[in-house]
């Protein structure tokens, strides 16, 4: 159903989405989820999900990096992430990337057994990567 889903949501352009691959199989994935008819539609939501064999070894910096070329191709100004506070290797390499924590929202996922969990909600300004790759002469690689 989940990959159902993700795929008519590509069909549809509600979310631009990457795949790492290796030996034919995919060990990390993100979307960039854009709500076109919300007050927000220059928000986009990224979601990233790398295998655990792969963890820790930089393909999730990677596949974030790579967001931002798609983030500044769809025009947007504002990227969000979202994690569970006990995800402090994912947290800090958001956070290396350039996002910071705007809210805390207590006890807002609750994971199989029913444990609740805090959720932090992580952003980047996407505006400024375009006006860092523009002052570097990079106007070409952001389409401005």
């Amino acid at each position: 159903k989940v990959v159902d889903a993700w795929m008519r949501s590509i069909d549809a352009g509600e979310l631009v989405s990457l795949a790492a691959r290796s030996d034919g199989k995919m060990v990390g994935c993100t979307a960039i989820f854009v709500d076109e008819l919300s007050w927000s539609k220059h928000v986009g939501e990224l979601r990233i999900l790398v295998g655990p064999a792969w963890r820790g070894r930089g393909l999730g910096r990677a596949l974030i990096q790579e967001c931002f070329a798609q983030a500044l191709e769809l025009g947007l100004r504002k990227l969000v992430a979202q994690m569970t506070v006990d995800q402090r290797a994912a947290i800090a390499v958001f956070e290396e990337l350039g996002f910071r924590a705007e809210a805390l929202l207590s006890g807002h996922v609750a994971d199989r057994d029913g444990k609740l969990h805090d959720l932090v909600l992580l952003a980047h300004d996407v505006a400024a990567v375009r006006g860092r790759m523009e002052a570097l002469g990079l106007s070409d690689a952001v389409g401005a």
